[in-house]
């Protein structure tokens, strides 16, 4: 009986150090992505510009394209919280030769740990640094302390296809994955080291629920489908 009880616990010990050399040696290696707040360039007076395309989708109506751009011009804040905030001056226009409008001005706060932008009256982190494989982290945390639905990086390393080019080292961000039988949401975006955004892709649709029979044929009775790229990497149109 005593020879069985040392045995056992030898299996024992011997189990438990398999468990713990197997959790240190054959854990996969982190690879974390080169995207960090330096390589994010913001600079006082910075000018990115953005194509739009959107398809929207009105009840009782043919769906309607519609195409227009973005300007975002940076404005240096203040330098603090160990980084930097700039005021964001969002424009639109119709075509790169039209008039552009003012419509909006937010902010951004960079950081060594984040990346933050000012949306719908609060502040949603875009990204936390380092980055790597299937992290994530809250969007933004409400004035209960309820964190809201996280931002997760869903592919690492990828070349992404952007003006008929390919951007190596590219990272895609998921902000919102949603589905069900009635509706579909997905917010991703890419971005890329020197270079910043690349593109987003904003989807938010309701299918028909009005009869049992319509129920999850995917049939759309509202919403749209918003794809938004950058057009030039320099600070002016013919950059």
């Amino acid at each position: 009986m005593l020879q069985n009880n040392v045995f056992l616990d030898l299996v024992k010990q011997f189990s438990s150090f398999l468990l713990i050399f197997c959790s240190i040696g054959c854990e996969k290696e982190r690879v974390e992505a080169p995207l960090s707040w330096s390589s994010i360039p913001l600079f006082d007076g910075m000018t990115q510009f953005f194509e739009v395309n959107e398809r929207v989708h009105i009840p009782n109506e043919a769906p309607k394209s519609h195409r227009f751009y973005l300007k975002m011009v940076f404005f240096m804040d203040s330098l603090r919280f160990n980084g930097q905030v700039f005021i964001v001056e969002y424009y639109s226009a119709s075509s790169l030769t039209s008039p552009w409008k003012l419509d909006s001005i937010s902010l951004v706060k960079q950081t060594p740990a984040s990346f933050v932008v000012y949306e719908k009256n609060q502040w949603n982190t875009k990204l936390q640094f380092p980055l790597y494989t299937d992290k994530s982290w809250p969007i933004f945390t409400t004035r209960t302390g309820l964190n809201s639905t996280s931002a997760q990086v869903s592919t690492l390393l990828i070349e992404k296809k952007w003006q008929e080019k390919v951007v190596p080292l590219a990272t895609e961000i998921t902000y919102q994955a949603d589905s069900s039988l009635i509706h579909l949401q997905k917010h991703i975006e890419w971005y890329a080291p020197s270079i910043g955004l690349l593109q987003k892709y904003q989807v938010n649709l309701k299918y028909c629920e009005d009869s049992p029979d319509c129920i999850g044929l995917g049939i759309i009775t509202n919403g749209y489908e918003r794809t938004i790229s950058r057009i030039r990497l320099g600070n002016t149109l013919n950059d």
